[in-house]
């Protein structure tokens, strides 16, 4: 990804997964949202393609919980952001075994940078749930992102 964002012109940086999906609304919402809120990191509503299981729409409502209560979106959701401020974030961390979309995420909150919701929709695909099964996985991500944001939290809390 910082290899794209390094060959990108534009102003704005929009990361995507290659299994996303989107249409003109999106894009179109995209922009208005970049109008009202040029300085912050951008994150779509995330909404799974129906190559998954049914229960799906229950990751689509915890991921809108974490997400706008909690403030802590995921790239899935479709980051976007002035290219100059990715930088200035250190573009993501290329070391990291997971979760790089989080840990920019928190580098964003701690330097002021707010995440704000862009309303339309980004389709994901499922599939992987699928395969893996949908409780395994569910349960595996959810492990993942609490190990990798309570310390990010607590340096949030120390103001680093």
């Amino acid at each position: 990804m910082n290899a794209g964002a390094k060959l990108a012109r534009g102003h704005y940086l929009w990361f995507l997964h290659v299994d996303s999906g989107f249409g003109p609304e999106l894009v179109t919402a995209l922009q208005q949202a970049l109008r009202l809120h040029s300085r912050a990191l951008l994150f779509c509503r995330l909404r799974f393609m129906n190559d998954g299981p049914g229960a799906m729409r229950f990751n689509e409502w915890g991921v809108a919980l974490r997400a706008n209560l909690l403030g802590i979106p995921f790239g899935d959701q479709g980051f976007c952001l002035e290219r100059q401020r990715f930088w200035e974030l250190g573009g993501y961390c290329e070391q990291a075994l997971y979760g790089e979309d989080h840990l920019l995420l928190w580098r964003a909150r701690r330097s002021g940078l707010s995440p704000r919701l862009c309303p339309a929709p980004l389709l994901t695909s499922a599939r992987k749930y699928r395969q893996v099964g949908w409780g395994r996985l569910t349960w595996r991500y959810q492990w993942l992102w609490l190990r990798q944001a309570l310390p990010q939290l607590w340096l949030l809390l120390l103001g680093r």
